[in-house]
């Protein structure tokens, strides 16, 4: 087969995207500067995921839309305490790895919403293993990463998400829970029959 005589115009627009400094990388000789100036036309700064903690909740049910629509699923809801757990991770994966959290979790899903126990967040955390996989705990976030997430939330709120968390790490323990926590096991007890008579736990 061979090639045609005449010129064939295109009008195309390249979006490229790295998580590397290039220009220190071209002057270090690791990527080509000739390369580097085409692609230097626009350059766009976006903030890591842990830096846009508004765009989370969008982010995330526009995946599970998506995931349960491949699925032939009807799209899931997220309970409170699930958000709020996306909300305080510290997303070290960015985009990318929300992305693989909400499609585990809509291909694992058991009930007709996501909630904590189903957000399973791999091997970045170090909290326990729970029987849906890891979930990020108080101890595992670290607090570099915690302020733009809990900027601007009551104390009760981080208090519940923290409790939560630790709840789903112990698979429920309470007594463990508390001691990690340090609190007694009332105290946790009674939190969460005020959460429950508010509707604020299921």
């Amino acid at each position: 087969m061979y090639g045609g005589t005449a010129t064939l115009k295109v009008d195309v627009r390249v979006i490229a995207t790295t998580n590397r400094d290039l220009h220190a990388e071209v002057k270090a000789g690791r990527f080509r500067e000739d390369l580097y100036y085409r692609l230097h036309v626009l350059p766009i700064q976006l903030r890591p995921l842990r830096e846009r903690v508004e765009d989370i909740q969008p982010l995330a049910l526009h995946f599970a839309q998506h995931y349960a629509k491949n699925a032939g699923l009807e799209m899931p809801t997220f309970t409170q305490t699930a958000m709020e757990c996306l909300q305080a991770w510290h997303w070290p994966g960015n985009v990318r790895e929300l992305e693989n959290v909400i499609q585990r979790a809509v291909v694992m899903l058991r009930h007709s919403n996501i909630d904590l126990a189903d957000l399973s967040f791999g091997p970045a955390a170090v909290g326990e293993e729970s029987q849906t996989g890891t979930v990020p705990t108080s101890s595992s976030m670290p607090t570099e990463n915690l302020g733009p997430a809990l900027a601007n939330r009551t104390i009760e709120e981080i208090e519940r998400v923290a409790i939560l968390a630790t709840l789903s790490s112990t698979r429920g323990n309470k007594t463990e829970a508390a001691r990690r926590l340090g609190v007694t096991a009332r105290t946790l007890s009674n939190k969460m029959k005020l959460w429950r008579s508010t509707g604020l736990v299921a």
